[in-house]
């Protein structure tokens, strides 16, 4: 077919692509042809030379912004958006998909085209079979639902998305559904509404939970995204049963990176149900339990990126059991030996499985139960002994010879949380002069936030031992600490810059 330009448009069309990207460039395009003159030959074009063309303009348009703002003027917009969403030249469909992307990055553009019904359209190009088209529509959705999150659960759209949902490619079905669960994270009453229009989330569990063992294997991502926030984790909790996992863990058909999955979402289950650990723990002749300590166990025999992230999911599940008084016991119950593992991972040689191990510590200072853990867990050992005289002096040591920002951030947190709790936290630390000299030397941590938590470290020291801070022989010591917490986290002190410039000189 011949072409529907002739050739002076042809050619004012390629200038304004070789010309630079601004308003006057546009102005000499536009006494020649307007947007709306530019759409209408598009949607009629029947050459792919021409249908290329225009679209690099109209696209070239957007980014200028000036398309944004005439669309809104142009009659038929809507139906012109949705002739283009259903084109079967993949470019058009592309360019209303970066079109609706465009108008979803500005607050009061997004408002406007939600309350004109132009991303209705998002519902085809969500399903559209090219992945760069589909993944626009998602992107621009998920914004969307920041802004004007009740247009995300609107009926036309979810219609449009969910018709003849099944019968769709795998592809598609679960980019919708990992689309609305990322949606979903935005607060719980979005997550709410969304599974009450569209039943995202229980679709979700329908792609995981069948027989279609390759459907598994790639909808297992849906159900890790599920459980990465509290309301998520409690949908998967009351909507199917922790058997159906852990029955997978003896799955043969499931490799590593599958069972990694799978531990980390029941640790997050217990972590927000901790009455199922005992379940967990000790169903299907104890599968979770042997999995976990095969990760665990893991570190000893790291040969690839594999084993790594075997040994950092089992080290952050131990955290994630560990944050509760019941999970806690449950799994002191059935391994003891991982509290003792944890201990001595602390100082592993490997950063990845120290640091996790560290961070995983953490996360056992801060529950809400550490009091409770700490003196009503039943074991053969001395719990808080262990601690003390094993965890303690590896940090203390680690606070000295790691001065790296991600070791010091956890090491500090931790001493701030156990000082509550352990009385000789603080004379550990002020004994040694080195350490003394960190808390005080304001060159010895120069990351902004490390400051703010190395302050409340020195805050919680004030707080509960300054008996002890007053008994140090140094006798600029006390006095310079107290001034520390009145001055806050960039205090400087005065005789620590003398002692560095003394050295110095």
């Amino acid at each position: 077919m011949g072409s529907n330009l002739d050739n002076d448009l042809k050619k004012k069309l390629q200038v304004f692509l070789a010309s630079p990207l601004c308003k006057e460039s546009y102005n000499e395009l536009s006494n020649v042809i307007s947007i709306i003159g530019l759409l209408e030959l598009l949607l009629n074009s029947n050459t792919m030379d021409d249908i290329t063309l225009i679209t690099e303009v109209l696209k070239r348009l957007t980014i200028l912004g000036v398309l944004d703002d005439a669309i809104f003027d142009i009659p038929n917009s809507i139906e012109m958006l949705e002739k283009g969403s259903r084109s079967q030249t993949e470019c058009i469909r592309l360019l209303v998909a970066f079109i609706l992307n465009s108008l979803s990055m500005d607050e009061l553009k997004c408002k406007k085209a939600c309350e004109k019904g132009f991303f209705s359209v998002l519902g085809l190009l969500l399903r559209d079979i090219d992945i760069s088209i589909g993944e626009s529509a998602s992107k621009t959705l998920k914004s969307i639902s920041k802004s004007n999150p009740e247009f995300v659960y609107d009926q036309n759209l979810i219609n449009k998305l969910l018709e003849n949902f099944k019968s769709l490619k795998d592809e598609t079905r679960l980019r919708i559904i990992d689309t609305y669960i990322s949606i979903g994270s935005v607060s719980e009453d979005l997550f709410n509404k969304c599974q009450e229009k569209g039943e995202f989330y229980s679709l979700a569990l329908k792609e995981y939970f069948t027989e279609d063992i390759l459907l598994k294997l790639v909808s297992m991502k849906l159900l890790e995204d599920l459980g990465e926030y509290n309301w998520g984790v409690k949908f998967i909790i009351n909507n199917s049963t922790p058997e159906l996992l852990i029955d997978d863990l003896n799955n043969p058909m499931f490799d590593d990176e599958i069972k990694i999955s799978i531990v980390y979402l029941l640790s997050k289950m217990v972590n927000n149900n901790p009455e199922l650990s005992q379940k967990i723990l000790t169903m299907s002749g104890n599968s979770f339990v042997q999995t976990f300590k095969e990760f665990m166990g893991s570190y000893n025999s790291i040969s690839c990126s594999e084993d790594y992230l075997k040994s950092v999911c089992a080290i952050n599940c131990w955290g994630l059991f560990a944050s509760n008084l019941i999970s806690f016991q449950n799994l002191m119950n059935v391994w003891e030996d991982s509290f003792h593992l944890m201990l001595k991972l602390v100082s592993n040689s490997k950063s990845e499985i120290s640091l996790s191990s560290l961070n995983s510590w953490v996360t056992f200072f801060e529950s809400k139960d550490i009091n409770q853990i700490l003196n009503q867990t039943k074991t053969t050992f001395g719990l808080k002994q262990s601690i003390e005289t094993q965890l303690l002096p590896i940090i203390i040591s680690d606070l000295i010879s790691k001065p790296f920002p991600e070791n010091r951030t956890l090491i500090y947190k931790i001493l701030t949380l156990m000082i509550p709790y352990f009385s000789n936290i603080t004379s550990n630390l002020i004994s040694n002069s080195k350490i003394r000299d960190i808390l005080l030397n304001p060159n010895s941590d120069s990351n902004k936030d490390i400051l703010y938590i190395k302050y409340d470290l020195v805050k919680q020291m004030v707080k509960y031992d300054q008996n002890t801070i007053n008994n140090i022989p140094d006798p600029n010591f006390s006095s310079s600490l107290q001034e520390y917490v009145k001055v806050g986290p960039f205090y400087k002190s005065s005789s620590a810059e003398m002692q560095i410039q003394d050295i110095t000189m």
